[in-house]
Order: structure tokens, then C-alpha cells, then sequence
């Protein structure tokens, strides 16, 4: 018996090796690999911009070396469970670290308690959200294998819970009330009406657990349909939100002084729902056209269903579900789950059979993908070039990198500080009011208001600190500096009547700086009082 079990090993064993070695499954593993570890500490951002442009790199790499195997007369096929496994041992595997970081076995990084290797629990979420169904699709008659199921889903649930992130719960826990239901033959209807009375019950608790930051994010709606009126068929263009969002808040929360949003409000970088985003952007006609392509994919699903589409669709309902509170889209691992989902879904599709088609996106696909290798190798060594003149206050440095990275209003904001901290006060305000263009800010308009005192020009100094206050009104350091600017302009009038608003103003975060602003103003109008003179 042992005689013939030994061939019979060497084959099983033989066949897998043959799997993973396939060049696909090679460069997805590594793609997706890169896509959560990538971590580098000659860029600015060393958690979050290797990700991203190591990410693209790999992703335009494989779509060349892909295409080209393609061209060739040679098959590109993915298997599907070798990908599910890859996926479910990577998420796992995040949970994991989540999980030691919240207990102190690993130092957590940065502010939060649990991310794993995210700058953010919302990357936590979006990893694990789209990883489960993948997990899921394990589920068989073998009890081993499904040990192995539940103990991954129970890893992931609390790596959630103690990241603290209510969208992930949320759709974890339909993800699986879902399974189980369809597990046990309920009908569909009735998954319905459990699923929805579910979603109903799990969100009032999540606003009722964090109702400050729920508050938060409805402001942040509000003003972002402000934005949708003002251009609702096209929107307002690429990167929209990051260039217009702050001045719309600003605007909001001036107009209405006493609201409960005033000590809510922040400097916001992301509307916390995809589609917000989308509409701010693209407009109703871009909302229209992702409407149309779910529908099309649900569509093509239910015309040749299988487990493999299922799971897919699935993971992408998980997608769209975290898509409502959050901004899974910001990281790479997303673009890549959700590139093998699509190609899960479309692969069937018959346009997709026909040998010019093949061919003629296999074209594209090499051509593309050499131009984005090379413009992010471009792209990568100006990031690295930016570190260092930002380590070294190499102003030189810094001009030769604006061809580059002119448009990059994070750049010019940096830029424009190193500037400013050199002496070189015109010059730093070029710069700043290039980036005011790019982007609306908070900081940025600190900055300009502190650019245009020490350039003697006091009303659009009094200008930008009074916006930097309206888009933060729970803010001191504008109300600090405006009163600053009053003093040297010598209206003492004006700089008691700001004093008295500070020592007045309700604090939302204790801070040294908070404290020494209120102490600050406290003693003048105390000086004011008793000399009033």
C-alpha cells in the first residue's frame, strides 16, 4: 500500500510545484506582496508612497510580461484556488500582526493601536474585507479545511474589533450572517429582510459607539453635496476634492456660526465614501457608468455562474460595502484584488474570445506598460530626490525637482516651507500661492496668511487666517495668529475683542498649545483691565 502511495504523493506534489511556479502566479504573489510590505525610508512618506508606486510598477510589469506570453501562442491562465489561498494567507497573516501589535508584542506603527503594515485601520478594513470571501470559498465537507476557515474568519473578526473600525464589523458580520444563512438553505427573501434589519441594527450602534466621529463624517457628506450641486452631470475633475473640498467647509461652517459641526470639523483629505468621491469628481455621469458596469458584471455572472464568480462578486459587494464609510481605493492591495475579481468575472465573456481582440489589447497592454514602468521609474527616483533635499535643505535641489513635481501640491507646500524657513520669503510665497491652486488646506492657508505679515501685506494676511479658522473653527493657532496681526498693525481694539472670543471659545482637545494661546490672551485682556491705556 505504502508502495503505491509514494508515486501517488510525488505527482500531488509535482502538480502544486507546477502551480506555483506558473510566471501568473508568480507575479500576482509578488504584486500583492509588494502591495501590503512595501515599506521604504528614502521616500517622504515611507508607509504609504513605496506601497503605492512599488504597486504600480509590479502591476505595468506583469501586464507586459503577461501580454507578451500571450503573443506568443501561450495560455494565460490563473488558478483560481492557488490566488484564494495566496490571498487568505496574506489576510491572515494581517490580522495576525494587527492582533500582536493591539496586545504589544509588535510596536504598533504610528498613532493607532492595530493597522497591521497600514499607515490606517481603513487599510486594515479594506484588506480583510476583500480577503474573506476568498477564505470562504475553502468551505467544504472536510473538517480539517473548514477548521482552518473559521480560525482565519476568527482572526480577521478581531483584528476589526480591535482596530476599532465600524465598517469593517459591519460588513464582516453581514459577509458571514450571509454564509451562514445560505449554509443552512434559508431562502433568499428572508436573507433579505435578516441581512437588511442586520445593517439597520449594526449601524445605529456603530453611531451611537463613535457619535463624534459619525457627526464628523456627516458634515463632511453635507458639504460634499454642496459640491455635487454646483456641477452634478460632470463633476468637477480629477482630484477635485483634494482642490476644492476645504474652501467648500470654510464656506459651510461660516455661514452658519453656531453649529454643532463648528467643533467637529477638520482638515479633511477624503470624503469617506467612494462614491461621494466619484460624483465630486466625474459627476452623475460617472456614478451612472460604474452603475452600468456592476450591472454588467452581476449580469455576466448570472448568465454562466460558478463558485469561482460567486466568490468574486462577492468579495466586490465586500469592496462596495466598505466603499459607503471608508476609502479602500487608496490602497494598492484593493487594485489588485480587484483586478483578479474582474478578470474572474470578464474572462468569459465572449467579446474577450475572439483572437483580433486578444491580440489587440496584448498590444495595447505591452505599450502601456513600458511607458508607466518608465514614467514611474521617473517618478520614483524624484520621490527619493525629494527626501534628500528635504534632509538636506538643498534649495537647488528642490528647483530642479519642480519640472517633475509641480503638480504635486504636497510637494509644493514643503517646498514652499523649506522656502520660508531659508529666509527666502517672495519665493515661498510663489510657491505657496502655486499650491493654493492644487489645494485647499488648512496649513496651507497658515502658511499664506504667515507669508503675506511677513511681506507687510496685512489684509490678505488677515484674509487667509481668517479662512484657516473657518475651515477648522475648533481651531486656536489662526485666532493666535490673527491676533498677533492686530497687534502689529497697532489695533488693540480688534486684537481685545479676539482675545476675549479665545478665552471664550470652547476647547475640543486639551493641548500645551491650546493652554499657552488661552494663557496668552488671558494675560492681555488681564494688562488691558487694570492699564486700560
Amino acid at each position: 500500500m505504502e508502495y503505491f502511495a509514494i508515486p501517488r504523493l510525488r505527482k500531488s506534489l509535482s502538480r502544486i510545484l507546477r502551480i506555483i511556479l506558473r510566471p501568473e502566479h508568480l507575479l500576482l504573489t509578488a504584486t500583492m506582496a509588494v502591495s501590503i510590505f512595501a515599506s521604504y525610508r528614502g521616500m517622504i512618506e515611507p508607509a504609504t508612497a513605496p506601497k503605492r508606486y512599488f504597486t504600480l510598477t509590479a502591476i505595468s510589469a506583469t501586464a507586459v510580461l503577461l501580454a507578451v506570453k500571450a503573443l506568443s501562442g501561450r495560455k494565460v491562465d490563473f488558478n483560481f484556488r492557488f490566488v484564494a489561498a495566496v490571498i487568505t494567507a496574506l489576510c491572515t497573516e494581517e490580522a495576525v500582526y494587527a492582533l500582536c501589535q493591539w496586545t504589544g508584542i509588535v510596536f504598533p506603527q504610528g498613532y493607532y493601536t492595530a493597522t497591521a503594515h497600514f499607515d490606517n485601520p481603513a487599510g486594515l478594513t479594506a484588506c480583510l474585507c476583500a480577503g474573506s470571501p476568498f477564505a470562504l470559498s475553502f468551505w467544504c465537507r472536510q473538517r480539517a479545511v473548514n477548521a482552518a476557515v473559521a480560525m482565519c474568519m476568527t482572526l480577521m473578526f478581531l483584528a476589526l474589533a480591535v482596530s476599532h473600525s465600524r465598517t469593517g464589523v459591519i460588513v464582516m458580520s453581514i459577509l458571514l450572517a450571509n454564509f451562514a444563512m445560505k449554509l443552512y438553505g434559508v431562502c433568499a427573501r428572508r436573507r433579505f429582510y435578516a441581512l437588511a434589519s442586520l445593517v439597520v441594527l449594526l449601524t445605529a450602534v456603530g453611531y451611537l459607539l463613535k457619535r463624534g466621529s459619525a457627526d464628523g463624517r456627516m458634515l463632511i457628506w453635507r458639504c460634499s453635496m454642496e459640491m455635487i450641486a454646483d456641477s452634478p452631470w460632470i463633476g468637477h475633475g480629477i482630484g477635485a476634492f483634494k482642490r476644492l473640498y476645504m474652501d467648500y467647509q470654510a464656506s459651510f461652517l461660516e455661514a452658519r456660526p453656531d453649529t454643532a459641526y463648528a467643533l467637529l470639523a477638520d482638515n479633511v483629505l477624503s470624503p469617506f465614501n467612494e462614491y461621494i468621491h466619484l460624483c465630486v469628481c466625474f459627476g452623475m455621469a460617472g456614478l451612472a457608468l460604474l452603475a452600468v458596469a456592476v450591472a454588467f458584471l452581476v449580469k455576466s455572472v448570472r448568465k454562466r455562474p460558478s463558485p469561482e464568480k460567486r466568490t468574486a462578486l462577492s468579495a466586490l459587494y465586500c469592496i462596495g460595502g466598505v466603499s459607503l464609510f471608508s476609502y479602500p481605493f487608496t490602497y494598492p492591495f484593493i487594485w489588485v484584488v480587484s483586478g483578479f475579481i474582474l478578470w474572474i468575472l470578464l474572462k468569459d465573456v465572449p467579446i474577450f474570445r475572439h483572437k483580433a481582440i486578444r491580440v489587440t489589447l496584448s498590444v495595447g497592454l505591452v505599450a502601456v506598460g513600458i511607458v508607466a514602468v518608465l514614467c514611474l521609474h521617473f517618478r520614483i527616483a524624484a520621490e527619493m530626490r525629494w527626501r534628500q533635499a528635504y534632509l538636506s535643505k538643498d534649495l537647488a535641489e528642490y528647483d530642479r525637482l519642480v519640472p517633475t513635481m509641480g503638480k504635486t501640491p504636497f510637494f509644493l507646500y514643503n517646498y514652499a516651507v523649506v522656502l520660508d524657513n531659508a529666509g527666502e520669503k517672495e519665493r515661498s510665497l510663489a510657491v505657496a500661492r502655486r499650491c493654493d491652486g492644487l489645494m485647499a488646506n488648512y496649513d496651507l492657508e497658515l502658511l499664506l496668511g504667515d507669508l503675506y505679515r511677513d511681506n507687510r501685506n496685512f489684509k490678505k494676511s488677515e484674509s487667509h487666517y481668517r479662512k484657516a479658522s473657518a475651515m477648522c473653527p475648533c481651531r486656536f493657532v489662526p485666532l493666535n495668529q490673527l491676533y498677533d496681526l492686530y497687534l502689529l498693525e497697532g489695533d488693540t481694539a480688534k486684537a481685545v475683542v479676539l482675545a476675549r472670543q479665545v478665552v471664550n471659545k470652547t476647547v475640543k482637545v486639551k493641548s500645551r498649545t491650546v493652554t499657552q494661546i488661552r494663557y496668552k490672551m488671558r494675560q492681555a485682556l488681564l494688562e488691558r483691565s487694570t492699564n486700560p491705556y
